[in-house]
């Protein structure tokens, strides 16, 4: 009898130590025992979950389980009972607080010196933050995944916007020699060829007539030759202020197309590079050509003004016809310099091209191109 009690007091004495030893974990401890039922917690378990000793004993752990992950979980547990087998697992649960919480836990089975099966002791520790570190990681990731393909996309169709532009302004410097061409061959080749004529049939008293006549065709031919250089460089365009050859381009249209610019050139209109105002010029010249083609009408509105601080503006309406801007688009081409020219240039300098226009409703372009915020006319 003695002997018994004193293994009995020996268990006690050995249940108490590994009492106070579960109690000072921070770990959440539990024992379970042969079916699965909870025998003991330890005080880490109590304060996480908010009960006593008690209320952690026998089945009540699982109304503390989620819901949604109680049958997969309490499934799994049980099954690891049955087969007497590890347990391992992730779980949410709800805190003393009443947050729903992540929880991983560790199961392993028990058993006596004769190899009888006891049940499971095992440790849960909250992974919440660890969780949610894992869904920002795949979150981020995603959006990552998301702006390399939408950069990838948008690569490939400035590529492809590059190769139709390349193939544009193929186009144009051909168009462009070719009027080169057919002006000298029509204006300034006819005059020297008629000069050429009257000089072999110079003699006699038909001397002074035909000086009088070469004489004339000369001018011609310099006149002819002088509007030709204009006409591919304006000399304003060198040595003057965008305003000064946007109002010579007024008169050039106003001369040779019988087409009314007005230019509005607000104060504080800012200054450019020669290369932006070159490309100004000739998107201007090109956006008046195409209104002589298509608006139907006789005139157009030019306005310069500073948007911004740090941006300049250039509209370029007129009241004719008007079109559907997505059909344009899609087009990609109108004119020589091309709406696509403009728009790819206006981008690769750090601007924009707006368009507005209905059928029967006219059409303005605004282009706007960043400047230096303090140099201004």
């Amino acid at each position: 009898m003695c002997e018994t009690m004193n293994e009995i007091e020996v268990l006690r004495e050995s249940e108490r130590r590994f009492r106070s030893l579960a109690d000072d974990l921070p770990l959440i401890l539990w024992l379970q025992d042969e079916e699965g039922r909870q025998q003991l917690v330890n005080n880490t378990f109590c304060e996480y979950f908010g009960v006593d000793r008690e209320g952690g004993l026998g089945e009540r752990w699982r109304c503390l389980v989620h819901p949604d992950d109680e049958p997969a979980y309490v499934g799994a547990f049980y099954e690891s009972v049955r087969n007497r087998a590890p347990f391992h697992a992730e779980v949410r649960v709800r805190r003393a607080d009443g947050e729903w919480r992540w929880l991983e836990s560790w199961g392993r089975p028990r058993f006596d010196e004769d190899g009888n099966y006891l049940g499971h002791a095992g440790a849960s520790v909250d992974i919440t933050l660890r969780k949610q570190m894992e869904e920002d990681l795949v979150k981020h990731r995603d959006a990552l995944k998301e702006r390399v393909s939408q950069r990838t996309k948008e690569l490939e169709r400035q590529n492809q916007r590059l190769r139709q532009l390349a193939h544009q302004l193929s186009q144009a410097e051909h168009r462009d020699r070719c009027k080169f061409a057919q002006g000298l061959h029509d204006g300034l080749q006819q005059i020297l060829i008629a000069a050429k004529i009257q000089l072999s049939l110079c003699n006699g008293d038909r001397v002074e007539r035909t000086v009088l006549h070469l004489r004339e065709l000369l001018e011609e031919a310099i006149q002819a030759s002088r509007t030709l250089s204009y006409e591919l460089c304006p000399p304003t365009l060198e040595n003057s202020p965008l305003p000064e050859a946007l109002k010579w381009l007024a008169s050039w249209f106003e001369t040779h197309h019988d087409f009314d610019v007005v230019l509005c050139v607000e104060e504080g209109f800012p200054e450019f590079s020669n290369d932006d105002k070159v490309f100004l010029f000739s998107a201007v010249r090109e956006l008046l050509l195409n209104a002589v083609k298509y608006s139907g009408c006789k005139a157009a509105r030019v306005e310069c003004r500073r948007a911004e601080p740090s941006i300049a503006e250039v509209i370029v309406s007129d009241c004719g016809h008007g079109f559907d801007p997505r059909v344009l688009i899609a087009k990609q081409d109108l004119g020589s310099f091309g709406l696509l020219s403009v728009q790819e240039r206006l981008v690769a300098l750090g601007g924009q091209l707006e368009i507005t226009s209905h059928p029967g409703e006219g059409a303005l372009f605004r282009l706007l191109l960043p400047v230096e915020p303090l140099h201004a006319t």
